[in-house]
Parts: C-alpha cells; structure tokens; sequence
C-alpha cells in the first residue's frame, strides 16, 4: 500500500509517475484491498463475541480515533492548511488515502446489526457483491458501491473464519494453489493492462479464488522465518503505516520537487527518487513504532488511551 501511494502522491506533486512502480501496483491493484478486509472479516467474529461494548468501545478506540486525528492531518498537509468544515468533511465525503478505516467502522456497525438479527451470511455476502454494480456514483471515487462491494467481501471473511479448518485444508492443497496461482496471475495481467479488475462484481468470484491462493501462500510461510516475523511486525503496527504515510509522502515529495533540485523528470530519474523516498517513509514510519514502546505518549495519535472494563459481580459471603 505504502509503494501504491508513493506512486500516486508522487504525480500529485508533480513528479512523473514511475512507469516499473506503476506496474507493481496495478499488478497488485486486484488483491490488495480485498485481501486486507477478507483477513479483517475473518477475525471480526472473535471480536464481537466480546459483548457489544467492548466490540464498539475497542473500534472507536483503535479505529475511528486515527482515522479523525490522520484524516484531517493530510487534509491539511494536502491542502496546504485548514479550512471551515474540514472536520465535517472528513467524516462524510473526503476521507483521501485514510477510507479504509471509514469502511471499516461502517463495516463493524454492520456486521453488528447483521450479527443480531441472524440474517445468514452466505445469503447477505453475494448479494452485496452482486448490488454494488448498480449503486450510483453519489460519492467521489465511487466510494459508495466500492464499500458494498467490500462490506461482502469481509463477510464472505466472517464465514471463511467460522469454518476456519475446511479453509486451511482447501487453500493448502497443492492443485488448488496451481489453479488459484493461475487466475491470480490472469486478474494481475488484466489489471497490468488497464482492465477495471478491483471492486467489479463480474470479476469477483476471481478475486475470491486469488484470495484462496494468497492465503495458501502464507500459510506455507515457516512461523519462526524472518518474512513471517516482518509480516507480523508490520501486521500489528499496520495502523502506524497506513495513516501516517500518506502525509510522510506529499511532504517528501513537496519538497523534492519544490527546491528544483531536479529539471528533467525522466522515467529513470523518477524510478529512482520514488523507490527512496518510499524506503525513506517505511524507515522513519518503523523507527516511529520502535519509538512508542519507550515512549508511550506516542501512542496517542494511533489509539485512544484506556479501555472499557466490565464491572465485576461482587458477591457478599454471609
């Protein structure tokens, strides 16, 4: 995701986009996304059993509080300043690079009510999929139908997570990882070569294979090997990353391209300033997570201080 935007902040700066850094990321376009929420929708279970209010006080906490702190920081960082009604339009239309945690607070409200009212999934999950090509584009981006169609992809998650072992044993197999390996490299050629692959229902069933495939991979991946234990690390300060990166890349590039240090952006010229100030960004965002377990007030902007904690019975021995 990090490379993704290094890429797109890049020409919004005015650099010319890398044309080999532009073809890792649509080669990932298909994949990155949903696989993100398909891994969010298969632990979302595990969480909601909590009770309701730990389920919504731990959201709100570790989910809508970065995403309103980050959200209105590379609004101003973008924006070069703040505007009247920022605020309002972070929370509704304008959410930049940050719209994944805006979903995924939607996505818990909603798996919450689906959860209660025993509506089953396998029924809910396709439809939403199948809807989301009919939604009208009432939001930038079309961020509307782009948030149905993940809201089934996370709880076809959910159902992946309660029959967690029919998973593992499908996605291990060695001719189903060959057959998924194939359409995922397929939906990667289509996506390379300009075809709208991601969030597109006709190609969804794919999509779901591919994701069959990816997590087959990593299952294979020894626990104790050190891409397992860089997964992990970046997996539990995956909010670190994702919200500060944006505004980390505009400023690098701003400046860059603001101090004139370069006259002719060529394709190699701008390969090569992109890939550093993407290594650049994921040092300092990393030196940033080592920084907060010796100074915990940085922890702040990422995740509300406290938690909410039941009341215990107390019994009186007579």
């Amino acid at each position: 995701m990090v490379l993704s935007h290094s890429v797109s902040t890049s020409s919004w700066e005015g650099i010319p986009e890398s044309s080999a850094l532009s073809a890792i990321r649509d080669i990932f376009m298909p994949f990155r996304i949903p696989l993100l929420v398909f891994i969010s929708g298969f632990l979302l279970e595990h969480s909601i059993k909590k009770g309701p209010r730990r389920y919504f006080d731990g959201k709100l906490r570790a989910v809508f509080w970065p995403f309103l702190i980050w959200a209105i920081i590379e609004a101003v960082v973008v924006d070069r300043g703040y505007s009247s009604g920022l605020i309002f339009d972070v929370l509704t239309t304008r959410t930049g690079t940050i719209w994944y945690l805006q979903f995924l607070m939607i996505s818990y409200v909603g798996f919450f009510l689906l959860y209660k009212s025993k509506i089953p999934l396998y029924v809910i999950a396709p439809f939403l999929i199948i809807i989301s090509s009919y939604v009208p584009d009432i939001i930038e981006d079309n961020l509307l139908s782009r948030y149905v169609f993940l809201l089934g992809v996370m709880f076809l998650g959910v159902l992946a997570g309660r029959n967690v072992r029919m998973w593992e044993n499908i996605s291990r197999k060695t001719p189903v990882l060959v057959a998924t390996g194939g359409v995922t490299m397929w939906l990667a050629w289509l996506s390379l070569h300009g075809e709208m692959v991601r969030y597109n229902a006709v190609y969804a069933p794919w999509t779901i294979l591919s994701l069959v495939f990816i997590t087959g991979v990593m299952m294979r991946i020894p626990v104790k090997s050190y891409v397992s234990r860089f997964l992990s690390f970046v997996g539990r300060n995956s909010i670190v990353y994702y919200v500060v990166h944006c505004s980390l890349l505009v400023v690098m590039f701003r400046t860059i391209n603001g101090q004139g240090w370069i006259d002719n952006w060529g394709d190699g010229i701008s390969t090569i300033v992109t890939s550093l100030t993407f290594v650049v960004a994921m040092a300092v965002i990393t030196g940033l997570v080592l920084l907060q377990k010796k100074f915990p007030i940085l922890n702040l902007p990422f995740r509300f201080p406290g938690s909410y904690k039941p009341k215990k019975n107390i019994v009186i021995k007579s």
